[in-house]
């Protein structure tokens, strides 16, 4: 399966500052940012040739144009210039063995542009072969200047919620209980191990959210849909406590493995139900003790943590279990919940930063990226019961 069934957060792309926007439908399948970013290319046959001869022409586009000097600002202050480019090219080739890249001939050179030169033949090539690679930097430690390489995963500009009244409504159904038994399992797992935020929670970003929702819809005389909303809530909390109480214990997660043995996939809806509770079981397999949160990453550390976490879009404010994709709750609160998104100046994601030093390195995205993937279907199975 590839799908998402998410909302967007806002309407930009740009991670600093979300443009707020009018509640989207639900998507299927995840939006590449990149593709939007391409723009118009010239085809051959628009292009007037120019007056040049043709042989002078083609010498020309065959030449290859150097990067511009940029002495990196952690090798501009080191006095032994001889050892920062012995440093520099051992921490190089420990990159480019891990990442198995060839590097461009640069020492011919001269420095400080041989560094500059390797630097950016870096960047070009890891960007073209690697997931996630987001940039490398030189980092100076004392005396020591070595190559640290950053990879962050894009979450995009959506919000990760998935809700869990049709969870309830499948466990309630004759036809799809064993399936809703499945992902029920799958729910404790993503609840207790890997760290999901749930809503009813009063720690959760989310619960708040719904208090507020509530305080407004009884307060407002015009409000539109009072009543509607009203019981929305109440199902929202009455079905998320059930819900609650059953992931939160350990019966669930234990049946875990015995429920997939005995599941049999009668339809196409099983089928998904199954694939993706087999996908999360091998995660949880895999890393028994991984969470969602393990590498997540401000854009910069606060030392006032407070105030910084109003400002920035950290990773439990838009990946939550929540009540309901359907009804004008969901809607006003999806909506309330981007205008809070709107102010936000800085992102949490994923990410990892790799310093080639002379030390072993370790870690991967690898976990977050299945996760992702995994929650992606899930809710996907959940919004079209």
């Amino acid at each position: 399966m590839d799908h998402a069934t998410t909302y967007h957060i806002g309407t930009g792309s740009t991670a600093a500052k979300y443009t707020t926007a009018d509640t989207t439908p639900a998507i299927k399948g995840f939006l590449s940012l990149d593709a939007a970013a391409k723009g118009r290319r010239r085809g051959k046959k628009g292009q007037t040739q120019a007056g040049s001869p043709a042989d002078a022409a083609n010498a020309f586009l065959k030449c290859q144009f150097l990067p511009k000097l940029f002495a990196p600002q952690s090798s501009q202050d080191c006095g032994d210039t001889a050892l920062v480019e012995q440093q520099f090219y051992d921490s190089l080739s420990e990159l480019c063995t891990h990442y198995n890249i060839t590097p461009i001939p640069s020492r011919q050179y001269g420095y400080p542009y041989n560094v500059t030169l390797a630097l950016w033949d870096t960047e070009r090539k890891l960007k073209d072969k690697v997931e996630n690679w987001q940039t490398v930097r030189l980092t100076r430690r004392e005396e020591w200047i070595f190559i640290t390489s950053i990879e962050r995963i894009d979450t995009g500009p959506y919000l990760y919620y998935i809700p869990v009244i049709p969870l309830y409504k499948m466990l309630h159904d004759c036809q799809h209980e064993k399936a809703g038994q499945l992902l029920l399992s799958l729910c404790s797992y993503l609840y207790q191990v890997a760290g999901i935020p749930y809503y009813r929670n009063e720690g959760s970003f989310l619960y708040w959210q719904y208090e507020m929702m509530e305080q407004w819809v009884a307060e407002e005389e015009d409000c539109e849909g009072k009543e509607e909303q009203l019981k929305e809530i109440e199902d929202a909390r009455q079905i998320g406590d059930y819900i609650y109480k059953e992931i939160a214990g350990m019966k669930q997660l234990n049946a875990f493995a015995e429920r997939l043995a005995v599941f049999g996939a009668g339809n196409d809806f099983e089928k998904e139900c199954f694939d993706v509770a087999a996908s999360a079981f091998a995660l949880y397999t895999q890393f028994p003790n991984e969470c969602i949160f393990r590498n997540g990453s401000r854009e910069e550390e606060q030392e006032d943590y407070d105030e910084y976490y109003g400002d920035v879009l950290s990773m439990d404010k838009y990946i939550s279990f929540y009540a309901d994709t359907k009804g004008l709750l969901s809607e006003n609160l999806c909506s309330t919940v981007n205008m809070n998104f709107d102010e936000c100046i800085a992102k949490e994601e994923p990410c990892i930063q790799k310093h080639f030093d002379g030390e072993p390195v370790t870690g991967d995205l690898s976990f977050e990226m299945r996760l992702f993937a995994l929650i992606g279907d899930l809710c996907y199975i959940l919004e079209n019961f």
